[in-house]
């Protein structure tokens, strides 16, 4: 699998600093707030933004922001890094 680390403006990585840092707390609102457009299909949205949330909660990670790209075949698929973060 090839994978590439992309280098992303210092405004988009506020915006994904802002992004996870909404799903971190459950901000619907927050995460909401950041979009450009209007969801097409905001119910659905919600929904994939909580199952989202509390994912992110249960891992406990603190995200460094790598942003990249893995590509394998056809198919290309964005990530972010993360270090694990005791904040017991």
């Amino acid at each position: 699998m090839k994978m590439l680390i992309l280098k992303v403006s210092d405004h988009e990585s506020e915006r994904l600093t802002k992004i996870l840092a909404a799903a971190q707390t459950s901000s619907w609102t927050s995460f909401k707030s950041l979009s450009d457009d209007a969801f097409l299909n905001e119910n659905a949205m919600r929904d994939q933004f909580e199952e989202s949330s509390k994912i992110i909660r249960e891992w406990n990670y603190e995200w460094d922001l790598k942003v990249g790209i893995t590509q394998e075949k056809r198919r290309k698929d964005a990530f972010f890094t993360a270090n694990t973060c005791d904040n017991s």
